[in-house]
């Protein structure tokens, strides 16, 4: 059972695309003006899904960050090839330097992190836990998830709420005028 669960585990993958917008260039694809861009992008994901290295998606996107969530048999590496090969035309010629591979445990503590608010500007803010919790189901509502996309998203909302809440509390921080109140007073 746990050789099952460690092979499942082995297939979950996530290929994020993020820049931080104080000390870098904004991406091609995340400037306003690409929102066209965005839109065709997504598409042909859907479309291509990486030259059939995947069947199933969970795609967030966020003003700093683009992230791509599947369920794949295909080695990190390779996932990172074809998306380089196929998706390179949507950014700058530099976007390979912003591009990371998560797999595995890795893939659930950085879904579970940037969930909870622990990859923001802002530490356990609560904007990017709405945004992935609704993109979320946004896939799942048209069928782009497949059960093992489910779990995985289920179990890390839940944990990322968990963490937020307790991290929140603890520093007695329960909103952003309390936070800049403790900031600037």
């Amino acid at each position: 059972m746990e050789q099952e669960q460690t092979k499942k585990l082995n297939r979950i993958h996530c290929l994020s695309i993020s820049f931080n917008p104080l000390i870098e260039k904004v991406p091609e694809i995340f400037s306003i003006e690409g929102k066209n861009r965005k839109s065709k992008f997504t598409k042909d994901l859907l479309k291509n899904k990486l030259e059939g290295s995947f069947e199933k998606i969970v795609l967030i996107k966020t003003c700093q960050r683009v992230e791509l969530y599947i369920n794949s048999d295909k080695q990190p590496e390779d996932l990172k090839k074809y998306f380089f090969h196929t998706y390179g035309k949507f950014f700058s010629d530099d976007f390979g330097k912003t591009v990371k591979v998560f797999s595995a445990n890795d893939c659930l503590i950085h879904l579970t992190r940037q969930s909870a608010g622990f990859e923001s500007f802002i530490t356990g803010e609560t904007e990017i836990y709405h945004q992935v919790k609704e993109l979320f189901g946004r896939y799942h509502a048209d069928g782009l998830t497949d059960l093992f996309l489910d779990e995985t998203f289920d179990r890390c909302l839940l944990m990322a709420k968990e963490m937020r809440s307790i991290v929140l509390k603890k520093h007695d921080i329960y909103s952003y005028p309390e936070l800049l109140t403790q900031l600037f007073v």
